[in-house]
């Protein structure tokens, strides 16, 4: 029966993805191509033909390949997970469908893994079953994958698989209507609520020529190689290729999520031609087509005569062309002014007739025509057949814009099968960004455009994608927005930060080209864990590391507060905390002297920063504190509230701020034994104060025999340099003022952490509840352990996430990421240091090309875009807000798939290391990257192991050396982890 809905149920088309004859693998590419009336039809490539064409019988075989539609049947088999083995089995369409709904996805800026169990339906049309005629048609040995790689139901059940979605999953069969009736049971899921979303998929494929040569044997196929629908040299079709998706929603979601709506579906129906007035079973009826029509539009309410354009079957049969022609104008004229005729056309006349992706195509055809307000012509049609002359319908030859006449624009489109089942789904219009409630913003700001691919040279390849279409828009909020939030991000990773599209634009074409661009991050390869398990609840990487005395500058904080709402809301928080225990608490623009004043500016910046991060979604796994900067971190692992590290760092500033004038401090190049050797001398006058790194500490004492040190070193030839504008802290210069200090800080109550925290006065963890007076007292005259604190947080989060960790610097200036680098660097620990930037006073009047002044919000969005290529995804960085961009999709890497070589490289390695060939033959197996690392306690369910794939782990593990050859079956599946599958192997040789 027909869907009625009302304005309020309408389903938008959101997003769309094409994979169709001509190369066209974007909506952008469909659509100029059908504007300029391209005709993309060719012919079967010859190693096809050469391939396939015996298959024919030879009094069936042309003696040349056929016309026809046709795409590359390539796809990037690793990036789903789908091994050598399994690909080789798999119709095309699989793999293809893959890519394809992943694009319509990132066209709709949803993220595929949003998806993950979620109710996301799939209702794929397919007719094409060439497959399973070619690997299920012989006598040869076959298993469960070559039953799964034909299988019809799988092309709907591997997308739910790889998406996780947990909706509807269905694969229908009707002929050339299979993907409209696919649409229609979309449409009536979403309207009953049994799905939040649809992904709605056509697809056909031409691997067996037989079937070519089944259909011309009646004459259905055209002898001149073209489809010329309604048109007096109108023989027949032309087969072809393609795979098409759309994502469906309800349009309230979609105005909800912010999303651009392509088209909004208003009605479907399915009928059948029941007996064809007993004309044959594949005999189109005018009375089943012309009911069809009538029954969706009254059904739902809409004027027929209202209705301004069909995207028709139109196959150029004879028959076919008359019974369409005759039901559309029978069931639409009627009521219709003489001067309106309803325009008919077909996008199988650029493309040829794509069977089962027929619907789908016409459906993206007509969504893209109501988007751009402009009908595509109808190609190699020049004049009406005769006997259709009388009809009142019209067929574009050249682009149209589309009707204007008070009412919204509304289209249909139909679909015939020759199985007898008819469907015809009926679109409206949307006013351009109508359903897009965008926040105006009063100026360009530096944004952040995220892009990753499966490898680098994906990655290079998406860039020069996207350097186009980025450089023509008028701002790249949209831009910023579409890749941060409407993308998955994967290993290879690159992010322009940038205002300016142009800008932007010469940076993305740097990293195309491989160079080097002051507003781009990267680009790195990450080292990730198996995409499988990325969606594994971890505890965050991330390092806060927040720096001591040296990070504060005039003007800091000034142009945050003004940008960044969650930065001002903690600014005041701050504020309010140290006004109860000073009476002027700092503020943005206010002076940074004397000594007081800079160290009560740090920590505000360093606590608001700490927000603006955890508001941008990056929590941190734990945090170390330098000197000062330790009170912050103390507050952010929730160590002491704000009001008790205000009562600190108003007590402790002023303490030590009365040492100034008794003394000084020194960074030296000395290793900590070197330092303490050359101040042994000189009792309490010098003490090492801090060890920030291998060869990097700090002497702090009297002036005098500072002096004396600074003389002596630099006849030795030693580097140092003499800080001035701090007092003396660590040191005994500061005993006479700890009483008092111990006294001001008796009211604090510390507590237990939330996030680890590693001392850096210690030099190891603390629990929180040590943090007491007495701590703090000793903290600001004891020596700075930064390189024992440092070593112990490279340790701990390698040891509890199985990644590298991130050390992010907090703070306002740039400062300890050297000697975080030569700490790692030393110790041979992993990680990657992300350093604060160094931004400049916003009130300095001018930029030299000397030194070109950053402001700190386009330093703080230049430290996310380094980030970013780090591993974390900084999302409230980029607003959500902006309009969705039209962009590009990420570029695939299709030459990844190198199965037999890493099987080689397996058979090399069994002797000598057999673990790493167990783990790349695994890699290799479960379609993962071979450089993923996987870890020996890695549990092989989780790592996608299932009973199909322990067969052909077996079968290439026993191809690996002739002792294995007997390796039972049983011995891998009933191995639990990586470790426990190699020593079963292990035991073999």
């Amino acid at each position: 029966m027909a869907e009625t809905v009302t304005d309020g149920d309408h389903l938008a088309i959101v997003g769309i993805g094409v994979r169709f004859p001509g190369n066209i693998t974007t909506p952008h590419d469909l659509w100029q191509a059908l504007t300029e009336g391209r005709d993309l039809i060719g012919t079967y490539p010859p190693e096809r033909w050469e391939r396939t064409a015996p298959l024919i019988d030879p009094t069936q075989r042309p003696t040349s390949p056929p016309a026809a539609g046709i795409i590359d049947h390539e796809f990037d088999a690793s990036f789903f997970g789908i091994g050598p083995r399994e690909r080789d089995q798999m119709d095309p369409q699989h793999g293809i469908l893959l890519e394809v709904v992943h694009e319509a996805l990132s066209d709709a800026a949803i993220r595929p893994s949003s998806l993950a169990g979620s109710d996301t339906g799939v209702f794929v049309g397919a007719a094409s079953f060439d497959q399973a005629t070619l690997t299920l048609g012989g006598t040869g040995r076959v298993d469960m994958q070559t039953a799964a790689g034909a299988g019809m139901a799988l092309l709907s059940g591997r997308i739910s698989h790889a998406l996780d979605a947990r909706g509807i999953s269905t694969t229908t069969d009707t002929a050339c209507s299979s993907s409209l009736v696919a649409t229609h049971e979309a449409c009536r899921a979403l309207q009953a609520g049994d799905v939040s979303a649809a992904i709605v998929a056509g697809t056909n494929i031409l691997s067996n020529p037989r079937i070519t040569a089944s259909l011309d044997a009646p004459g259905v196929m055209s002898k001149h190689g073209r489809c010329r629908p309604f048109d007096t040299l109108g023989d027949g079709y032309v087969r072809g290729e393609g795979v098409g998706a759309v994502i469906v929603m309800r349009h309230a979601d979609a105005v909800a999520r912010g999303l651009r709506t392509y088209a909004l579906i208003e009605a479907s129906r399915v009928n059948s031609d029941g007996f064809s007035n007993g004309l044959g079973l594949h005999a189109p009826n005018v009375d089943a087509q012309r009911d069809l029509l009538t029954e969706v539009y009254d059904r739902a309410g809409i004027d027929r005569s209202e209705v301004d354009y069909i995207e028709a079957h139109g196959t150029a049969t004879a028959a076919g062309d008359r019974v369409e022609a005759t039901a559309i104008c029978d069931a639409l004229s009627p009521g219709r002014p003489a001067a309106a005729p309803v325009l008919v056309g077909s996008v199988k006349s650029n493309l040829g007739h794509m069977e089962g992706a027929a619907g789908i195509a016409g459906l993206i055809k007509t969504a893209l025509a109501l988007h751009h307000g402009e009908i595509p012509p109808t190609i190699n049609h020049d004049e009406k057949r005769p006997q259709l002359r009388r009809l009142p319908f019209e067929v574009p030859t050249k682009p149209v814009p589309w009707p204007e006449r008070g009412r919204p624009r509304r289209a249909g489109v139909s679909g015939f099968g020759f199985s007898g089942t008819n469907a015809h789904v009926v679109l409206r219009g949307v006013p351009a960004d109508a359903d897009r409630p965008v926040r105006e913003r009063a100026e360009r700001r530096p944004e952040l455009l995220a892009l990753s691919a499966p490898s680098p040279a994906a990655l290079r390849e998406t860039a020069a994608r996207l350097t186009g279409p980025v450089g023509a828009r008028p701002d790249l909020a949209g831009t910023a927005r579409t890749l941060l939030h409407g993308r998955d991000h994967h290993a290879a990773r690159a992010a322009v930060h940038a205002a300016d599209p142009a800008e932007a634009a010469d940076a993305l074409r740097a990293l195309a080209e491989g160079r080097t661009h002051p507003a781009l991050a990267g680009p790195r390869r990450l080292t990730l864990r198996p995409r499988r398990l990325a969606r594994t609840a971890l505890a965050s990487p991330v390092v806060f590391v927040f720096p001591g005395h040296g990070t504060h500058w005039a003007g800091m904080g000034m142009r945050l507060a003004e940008r960044l709402p969650a930065f001002a809301e903690e600014l005041e928080r701050v504020r309010a905390a140290l006004g109860e225990f000073t009476e002027d608490p700092w503020s943005p623009g206010d002076s940074i002297e004397p000594f007081v004043a800079k160290q009560h500016g740090v920590f505000a910046m360093q606590v608001a920063l700490a927000a603006v991060w955890r508001s941008w979604g990056i929590e941190p796994g734990a945090v170390i504190g330098h000197s000062l900067g330790e009170v912050a971190a103390a507050h952010v692992a929730g160590a002491l509230s704000l009001r008790d590290a205000a009562r600190l760092v108003v007590s402790r500033s002023r303490q030590i701020g009365r040492t100034a004038g008794t003394g000084a401090m020194l960074v030296t190049a000395l290793t900590p034994a070197q330092a303490l050797e050359e101040i042994q001398g000189h009792g309490d006058d010098l003490a090492l104060a801090v060890h920030n790194g291998p060869s990097a500490t700090v002497v702090s004492g009297r002036v005098s025999a500072l002096d004396a040190l600074e003389a002596r070193l630099a006849e030795q030839g030693v580097w140092t340099r003499r800080i001035t504008d701090v007092p003396p802290g660590h040191c005994a210069l500061l005993d006479p003022h700890l009483p008092e200090l111990r006294e001001a800080l008796a009211p604090m109550a510390p507590r237990p952490v939330r996030t680890p925290m590693i001392s850096s006065y210690t030099g190891r963890a603390v629990d929180g509840g040590e943090l007491d007076t007495d701590y703090w007292t000793a903290q600001a005259r004891g020596r700075v352990r930064m390189f024992d604190a440092l070593t112990l947080a490279a340790d701990h989060a390698k040891n509890l996430h199985r990644t590298e960790p991130v050390f992010l610097e907090v703070g306002p200036r740039g400062i300890v990421g050297p000697n975080i680098e030569a700490v790692l660097s030393e110790g041979g620990w992993p990680g990657a240091v992300v350093p604060a930037r160094r931004p400049s006073d916003p009130r300095r009047p001018a930029r030299t090309p000397v030194e070109p002044v950053e402001d700190e919000y386009e330093a703080l969005v230049a430290q996310a875009a380094e980030l970013y290529t780090r591993g974390p995804v900084p999302e409230g960085a980029v607003p959500r807000d902006a309009p969705v961009a039209t962009l590009p999709p990420m570029a695939w890497d299709r030459s990844r798939a190198e199965g037999d070589a890493d099987r080689v490289g397996a058979a090399e390695l069994i002797h000598r290391d057999p673990a790493a060939a167990v783990a790349l033959v695994l890699a290799d197996t479960l379609g993962l990257a071979s450089d993923v690392r996987l870890d020996p306690s890695e549990e092989l369910m989780a790592l996608g192991m299932h009973s199909m794939k322990s067969l052909e782990l077996a079968r290439s593990l026993r191809a690996l050396d002739p002792r294995l050859v007997d390796l039972p079956l049983a011995e891998i599946a009933q191995s639990a982890t990586v470790r426990e599958l190699s020593d079963s192997v292990s035991g073999w040789l």
